[in-house]
């Protein structure tokens, strides 16, 4: 191709390409970006066009996701039950624990384990012992969450248990039970219930506002106008992205390096005078 041509057909190609929209003070997903947004890791400055990629892996990526067979979701349940036990890490290198928990797994109904599956998941399990000692964390499921024992003090858990009393202990009317769990699940704070609600929340275009003034700036702000389209970039997401309702995560400033991250927009349905406390246990 040679110069004329290239340039010819470079042209042709920004004349059909979308206007990339203007850059505003705040470039949020559904505020002056596209719901689906994402940034793209190739280029430094931040496009509001996007890529359309997903940033994590979730439960709506879809063919995007690494495919896991059956079986395997199998061996990595019945690996997540035996790291629930207590001192698991100890009983597994027990051959007579081991055992127990092989003729469990193969005489489970609808597991489908084999023999060999089990063996294969007693080894792991040991080598995840010998992993666990230097970190007291290990991982299961595939995704890179760690969960641990030991990551949370015995003086935060107390901390923290004090703090969410105040959302346990209210009169029945007024709990929020989650759905499906026969009233065992208490849902403390849910942020399905007070969402973002596209043409009916308000938002500030060019101001931010913190902790201090949440409260009293309730009602400010311009109404946030609906959607019209849920795509961006290559990837289709419609099934997973919605044009009426948005949860509302909360900012963390975590310039400060490690163990300092500081809460610096109110936490959707928590109270940042009333539930002073539990911020700071969260932080």
């Amino acid at each position: 191709m040679d110069a004329t041509m290239a340039t010819e057909k470079q042209s042709n190609s920004s004349q059909s390409a979308p206007p990339v929209p203007a850059f505003d003070r705040f470039l949020l997903p559904g505020f002056t970006l596209p719901l689906g947004f994402t940034p793209s890791p190739a280029k430094e400055n931040l496009e509001p066009v996007g890529e359309g990629r997903e940033l994590f892996l979730n439960a709506i990526t879809g063919i995007t996701m690494p495919l896991t067979t059956l079986r395997e979701f199998t061996m990595l349940r019945f690996m997540n039950e035996i790291t629930e036990k207590p001192d698991w890490n100890h009983k597994v290198f027990d051959d007579e624990i081991a055992t127990k928990w092989r003729i469990e797994a193969l005489s489970a109904e609808g597991q489908d384990m084999t023999e060999n599956m089990v063996d294969w998941c007693i080894a792991e399990l040991r080598y995840k012992a010998n992993q666990l000692k230097p970190t007291g964390a290990i991982s299961v499921y595939n995704g890179d969450v760690v969960k641990s024992d030991t990551a949370i003090s015995p003086l935060l858990r107390d901390a923290l248990k004090a703090a969410v009393a105040p959302l346990e202990n209210i009169p029945p009317e007024n709990q929020d039970w989650h759905p499906g769990s026969d009233d065992k699940v208490l849902d403390l704070v849910h942020p399905s219930l007070f969402p973002l609600i596209f043409g009916r929340t308000r938002t500030l275009r060019d101001e931010i506002i913190g902790l201090h003034n949440c409260i009293e700036r309730c009602g400010d702000g311009e109404v946030l106008v609906s959607p019209t389209s849920k795509r961006s970039g290559k990837v289709n997401r419609d099934a997973g992205v919605s044009v009426c309702y948005q949860w509302l995560p909360c900012d963390v400033d975590i310039s400060g390096g490690p163990g300092q991250a500081k809460i610096t927009s109110y936490i959707n349905n928590l109270h940042p005078e009333k539930h002073k406390d539990l911020y700071s246990v969260i932080e």
